[in-house]
């Protein structure tokens, strides 16, 4: 033993001991939470994998079915910009009509709430 480690106070010792302790805690920490990340990325690649699978898979299905899902998006856009067109038409040509169609069915939906 050194003349230090016999000089120190049992309160010394023990702060040290603590000291110790403490650091080896933290570092089994750090350790524990890195295994915990990779483990949690490891999950999540899995579960992407598994997804683009499964999405995969149903795009195959679909098509075999003879459906096109481009098709299907396009026309879908289509009739949207088609509704929009009409809309903004209607509102453009005929504006107090449109205003007084959208008062009434805020009256309407007005009654119907209040019951």
């Amino acid at each position: 033993m050194s003349l230090s480690t016999l000089l120190k106070t049992p309160a010394e010792t023990t702060r040290d001991d603590l000291a110790t302790k403490a650091d080896e805690a933290v570092a089994k920490g750090a350790r524990l939470v890195e295994k915990a990340q990779d483990k949690a990325e490891e999950a999540g690649d899995a579960a992407l994998k598994e997804i683009s699978a499964l999405v995969a898979s149903l795009n195959e299905k679909i098509n075999a079915l003879g459906v096109s899902t481009e098709t299907i998006s396009d026309k879908a856009k289509s009739t949207y910009s088609d509704i929009e067109k009409i809309v903004v038409k209607e509102v453009s040509e005929r504006p107090v009509r449109t205003l007084a169609l959208v008062g009434l069915a805020g009256i309407a939906l007005g009654l119907l709430s209040r019951k």
